[in-house]
């Protein structure tokens, strides 16, 4: 339903056109609902030996859910098979480890206990598409252990348009240096709006919205979350591990961060300042940022409002200029709209969008727009209408 911009993707194709598509000896931990092992896109790929189910305890990790299913399509989907969808990896070793129930609910204990097995099998990489409660020092500790043994624990930042510096969510936000947190992108580059977000706590971005892959039963299906950017991160981490198995799992996520595409939307979101970019990091090539110099910034006085409360259903464009200025950046003093549901965008002259804001935020100031100005766009759907937005100046460098 929406066009996408070209390139706002993981850039994988040059990769698997160099012959980089994975290996059998790498193996990928999903730690979800489970795996359809028996899907055609997905049998040769998943050990189901190794798999299994801490809801019942027994052996075995039969997907059924369905979440798992999509979330081991993207990680690992076979090629060339004339079937369905690829994943990251052409060739890789997915071990279905099942703690979350038919209706997608875990507790705290399945979840430690599924950690420590796949700990127990030396996997390479954990993917991680689940979340939600408190800091809990057992969870910790399982992370930890795996960080002991090399593992790198690949995490979804949660879908609550939250800032987790602020408010942080788990196990994304757990301080230690295996646990790498995956924010989730449209398919114009843009954060979407359910994702988690932080510039210190939310390491990487990475596509989900409306990502095809594998289902349950065989089928495919799209679905959008940050458990659907989470196993894009994972795939491309086994990919470089794939030509060096023994590569420390720092080095794989230092990769990861520094191999990502710079995206001026996600420069104070993520800490990467953008989206993972699969050939940058596994040829470790580093992209450098262009941004403004910081100094350069001058205060522009301006004042704008929406209307407070703004109204249900309602598409608002405020456009600003300044005359001379080569960019310009906007200041708010409150914004307060329904989170994940309303947004504050912004466009450029040449009518690209270059940031969305949704939620609440005091002394939030925008992505910069190339140019002398643009618009501010507020869009509400038919439902809750908050208090809206006041700008209490404008940033221009001349």
């Amino acid at each position: 339903g929406q066009t996408g911009v070209a390139g706002s993707d993981i850039h994988v194709t040059s990769l698997w056109e160099q012959g980089v598509v994975g290996s059998h000896a790498i193996k990928v931990a999903v730690i979800d609902t489970g795996i359809d092992h028996s899907h055609p896109d997905l049998s040769e790929n998943v050990d189901a030996s190794k798999g299994f189910n801490f809801v019942t305890q027994l052996p075995g990790a039969i997907d059924d859910h369905g979440h798992g299913t999509h979330c081991a399509g993207t990680i690992g989907a076979l090629a060339n098979n004339s079937k369905g969808v690829v994943g990251v990896n052409w060739h890789v070793t997915l071990v279905p480890i099942k703690f979350l129930d038919s209706q997608g609910n875990g507790s705290l204990d399945r979840a430690v206990q599924a950690i420590q097995y796949a700990t127990q099998l030396h996997v390479n990489v954990m993917s991680n598409s689940w979340g939600g409660g408190p800091y809990t020092r057992s969870l910790y500790d399982a992370i930890e252990e795996a960080k002991k043994n090399g593992i790198l624990f690949v995490a979804a930042a949660g879908n609550d348009s939250n800032d987790n510096d602020a408010n942080p969510t788990y196990p994304a936000g757990y301080r230690l240096d295996n646990v790498i947190s995956v924010a989730a992108t449209d398919n114009q580059d843009q954060l979407a709006g359910f994702s988690n977000f932080g510039e210190r706590t939310v390491h990487v971005a990475a596509p989900g919205v409306k990502i095809l892959s594998t289902l349950k039963g065989g089928g495919y299906g799209y679905l959008s979350g940050t458990s659907m950017a989470a196993p894009h991160v994972a795939g491309v981490a086994a990919l470089i591990l794939s030509s060096n198995p023994s590569m420390p799992y720092a080095e794989v996520r230092q990769q990861l961060i520094r191999g990502s595409d710079p995206v001026r939307s996600l420069s104070h979101k993520v800490v990467s300042h953008g989206r993972v970019n699969a050939f940058n990091s596994f040829h470790n090539v580093f992209p450098v940022e262009t941004a403004p110099d910081e100094r350069l910034w001058q205060d522009v006085t301006f004042s704008l409002e929406s209307p407070h409360p703004y109204e249900n259903g309602i598409v608002v464009r405020f456009p600003f200029r300044l005359p001379g200025a080569k960019y310009v950046r906007v200041v708010f003093e409150k914004i307060e709209t329904e989170a994940g549901y309303d947004f504050i965008r912004f466009r450029q002259a040449d009518g690209a969008f270059v940031d969305s804001i949704t939620g609440g935020a005091e002394l939030r100031t925008s992505e910069y727009l190339v140019g002398e100005g643009g618009e501010i766009v507020l869009s509400a759907d038919s439902n809750i209408n908050k208090w809206g937005f006041k700008v209490s100046k404008l940033q221009a460098i001349y």
